[in-house]
């Protein structure tokens, strides 16, 4: 059926989850593909429906065919656990399929940059071939049967690092400039930072245990930043779980939201700082992790992005 013009949320006088939820699959039986998101994500957190990971796949594969450009990643995600090759195959058709300069382009791309090197080198191989098949019949993975006879797709985990003795930072340990998109952040000198996908994210490691990830993003036209920070958190929220409500804030003048994630999955162990920062219609996103002990993610503790011409500071 046609989709129909919807309001962007429920009204207010909708006040229970489980009403909220009937509201949303109204609007995704008709073909709202963004409506189609919502109901999938309520089902996959049990949020004004009983749980189900199953139901949430098929709206998510729904939604796909409705044509949302992050579709693609949510269903990778959703079954990575489950059938990795079968999520990086999606993850990869997602990115090459979502239109140019699309807000999904950054989120699928920096997926597949965390999940690909998981993979073995005969499941990469194995994906490769997967996805021929499907750009040969022009069709997802669950219309293409997969062929291979892969046990053990993942690497083997690599010895756990080593914790550094961890001291207070202060400003002037946080000499390091590194300039992603209009943005500029303050890192440690002995930070090394990699290109992850040219201009849009990088990856900067020091001490053998700490990880932050720089993304910058610009704005789809109608997306506002609340937007922009659902859509990203529901693209991960197979990964991080959020252990305190979002904090939205004023940081030197940008529109902020941060929130604090416990990792889960690939991740589990691990603590993230998710933050988002609006400058006019560009979005910068910092992932910062520590791959052993748990870390103070608090407000004051967080690195300060300061306008591009006066650089940074932590």
């Amino acid at each position: 059926m046609a989709s129909r013009r919807r309001p962007a949320e429920p009204p207010k006088s909708i006040t229970s989850e489980k009403a909220r939820f009937a509201w949303w699959l109204k609007y995704a039986e008709r073909g709202d593909g963004d409506a189609m998101v919502e109901v999938a994500e309520r089902f996959e957190r049990g949020r004004g429906v009983e749980r189900s990971m199953e139901s949430a796949l098929e709206w998510y594969q729904r939604a796909v065919r409705a044509g949302v450009a992050m579709a693609p990643a949510l269903v990778g995600e959703t079954i990575f656990e489950h059938d990795p090759i079968a999520g990086i195959v999606w993850l990869m058709l997602g990115f090459e399929r979502a239109p140019a300069g699309d807000e999904a382009n950054p989120v699928l791309a920096s997926t597949l940059a965390i999940h690909e090197p998981r993979l073995s080198d005969d499941a990469v191989m194995a994906a490769q071939v997967w996805a021929d098949a499907c750009r040969e019949r022009e069709s997802w993975p669950d219309e293409v049967a997969a062929t291979h006879g892969v046990k053990a797709p993942f690497r083997p985990r690599p010895p756990t690092p080593v914790l550094p003795t961890r001291t207070p930072k202060t400003n002037d340990q946080l000499t390091k400039k590194t300039r992603f998109g209009p943005w500029s952040i303050g890192l440690p000198p002995a930070a090394v930072v990699e290109t992850v996908n040219v201009s849009m994210h990088l990856r900067a490691t020091w001490g053998g245990a700490y990880t932050q990830h720089l993304v910058w993003a610009r704005l789809a036209p109608g997306i506002d930043i609340e937007t922009y920070v659902k859509r990203s958190g529901a693209a991960t929220a197979r990964l991080w779980k959020p252990v305190e409500e979002a904090e939205r804030f004023l940081l030197n003048g940008f529109d902020t939201t941060s929130c604090v994630f416990d990792g889960q999955g690939p991740s589990a162990g691990q603590r993230a700082l998710k933050r988002f920062m609006n400058r006019d219609d560009q979005v910068a996103v910092l992932t910062a992790v520590a791959a052993i002990e748990p870390f103070e993610a608090k407000r004051e503790y967080l690195v300060e992005i300061a306008d591009g011409a006066n650089g940074a500071v932590g």
